[in-house]
This record gives structure tokens, C-alpha cells and sequence, in this order.
């Protein structure tokens, strides 16, 4: 039992930076409307929600909020985008982050990504939340997919969907 490793912890978000942010861009909550993800289950969210601004993403896109993590997908005529944040931490040994950290620097935007066989997965960190998008292409082969620079405008584009600290924005 000693040498069993702790459980994932919730980090603390950074509910100021966000709300900094949101200033600055004269952006609320309710500027982003998703069809499919009414602003009460976002709610349950105890984190930044971000969503890349999409009008597909706004119209078919699903979202599935849950107090430590949230999950959202949405499909383009030819891909599949999904998006994944946590805040939720599980400790790791020493060594094993400075070789994580050697093997995903991140680039001069802050994101980390990796070309897999359908496209491409992207992650960052923000508000002290880490997210996730993979862009998996029907055609992998296709131009369009052989390029990061198409997930790299999905992570430019996220926006504040939903999401809050106990007591509220």
C-alpha cells in the first residue's frame, strides 16, 4: 500500500487570468452559445471550458461537462475534432518529468504537438488546466492534414464556452 501511487488531485485554475482575459476581449460567457451543450451543464464544469469557435463546433458539437474534466467533439466534412481539458494531476516521478519535459517542449505558442496516423494531436496548458485536441482526418493523406498549421488555428480559436468556480464567475 505504501508504494501505491497517489490518486489524480485537482489543481487550482486560475479563475482571474480567465476572467483578465475575458476583459480584455469584452467577451462573457453567454457570447458563446453552443446548441447542443445547454449553460447549465457547463456549469457543473469547475473549469475553463474552452472550445475552438467553430460554427459547426456552435451547432452540432457536443459537449460532456463534468466537475474535474470536460470532453467536446464535432465533425468537419473531412475530420473529426475532439478537445479534452483537465484539471485534474496525478503526481509522477521526478525523472520521468524531465524526460517528458525534454520530449514535448513547447513551442513559442505554448503547445505540444504530435503528428499521429489520423491527423494530429495538440495540448497546452491555460489557467493551470491542461487541454487536448486531436484532429483525426478521414483521409489522413490528404493535404490539408499533412500540415500542423490547421490544428494550430483550431488552439488559436478556443474561447470560453462555460465552466466555473464553486460560487460562480
Amino acid at each position: 500500500a505504501a508504494d501505491r501511487p497517489a490518486p489524480p488531485a485537482p489543481r487550482e485554475v486560475d479563475w482571474p487570468a480567465l476572467r483578465t482575459e475575458l476583459r480584455a476581449r469584452q467577451q462573457t460567457a453567454r457570447d458563446f452559445v453552443l446548441e447542443r451543450a445547454p449553460a447549465e451543464e457547463l456549469r457543473l464544469a469547475r473549469l475553463p471550458v474552452l472550445i475552438p469557435d467553430f460554427p459547426t463546433m456552435r451547432m452540432a458539437g457536443r459537449v460532456f461537462a463534468r466537475r474535474d474534466f470536460y470532453s467536446a467533439s464535432f465533425t468537419l466534412p473531412d475530420a473529426m475534432v475532439e478537445v479534452f481539458g483537465t484539471r485534474l494531476v496525478a503526481p509522477t516521478p521526478k525523472d520521468m518529468i524531465a524526460r517528458f519535459t525534454r520530449m514535448a517542449a513547447a513551442d513559442p505558442d505554448g503547445f505540444r504537438i504530435v503528428e499521429t496516423e489520423a491527423g494530429f494531436d495538440l495540448s497546452f496548458e491555460r489557467y493551470n488546466v491542461a487541454y487536448n485536441i486531436s484532429l483525426n482526418c478521414n483521409d489522413p493523406k490528404a493535404e490539408d492534414c499533412r500540415s500542423p498549421e490547421r490544428i494550430r488555428d483550431l488552439a488559436r480559436r478556443m474561447r470560453f464556452a462555460g465552466g466555473e468556480p464553486e460560487g460562480g464567475l
